[in-house]
């Protein structure tokens, strides 16, 4: 794992600062049973960006003597719901996740009633005000699509398959960017190629086959980056 960069690590305690987790003697003393147990509930611990995301959590925790279990949700939604329910059984203070389901706003709801407290990461919930640590990928998609079209250079996006405003967000920006940098030329380039970390090969083979092939490859995770340099 590589070092953990100090931006991650303000994010994850703004996190873990949303959640409650700034000490503070007072509101310790209001609550009478308190675990020092985070749940931090990730896809899966082959992207880059999710070892990342667990060491910072697991640094920041550390410092602030919380334990941090780690569960991995392969990406089942069903599987992810009952790590939640179990965080409520064994009274975890906190949740950090990044949700496989972002609108399955009933699920969540029910269970921030019963006690949970969430903060989400990288996939925020659909259509709910949320604790939500992550980027703004309309304002990076922005610079680097106008990057690409000051250089000539045409753009090809890989995303992974997920449904979540994240996703959304990635591809509409993309669009939106590439659609500005249109002229009445009849070269035009886009494309977007959305696969699953499994089929991560068979999408990168597909870039390389297009005529045009792209100068830049845009890709919403590492899995896929790692795919493409396989290529």
């Amino acid at each position: 794992v590589k070092n953990v960069s100090v931006d991650k690590i303000k994010k994850v305690e703004a996190a873990m600062e949303a959640l409650g987790y700034k000490p503070n003697l007072a509101a310790r003393n209001l609550k009478m049973e308190f675990t020092m147990q985070i749940d931090l509930v990730v896809p899966n611990m082959i992207s880059g960006e999710f070892l990342e995301l667990y060491e910072a959590v697991r640094t920041c925790g550390e410092k602030q003597n919380y334990t941090v279990n780690l569960r991995v949700t392969d990406g089942i939604a069903s599987k992810e719901r009952r790590f939640l329910n179990e965080s409520i059984m064994n009274h975890a203070d906190g949740v950090i996740l990044v949700t496989c389901q972002p609108a399955n706003r009933e699920f969540f709801e029910d269970v921030i009633k019963r006690g949970l407290r969430i903060v989400f990461c990288i996939a925020d919930l659909n259509g709910s005000n949320c604790n939500f640590v992550g980027v703004d990928i309309a304002d990076v998609m922005e610079e680097i699509i106008g990057s690409c079209r000051r250089q000539g250079k045409k753009a090809a996006l890989i995303t992974g398959d997920a449904e979540s405003s994240y996703h959304d967000n990635l591809i509409s920006s993309y669009c939106k960017g590439m659609l500005l940098g249109l002229d009445n030329s009849k070269e035009k380039y886009m494309e977007i190629i959305q696969v699953s970390p499994e089929y991560a090969a068979k999408g990168a083979a597909r870039l390389f086959q297009l005529s045009p092939r792209p100068d830049v490859v845009i890709v919403s995770n590492e899995t896929i980056e790692r795919e493409i340099h396989k290529m």
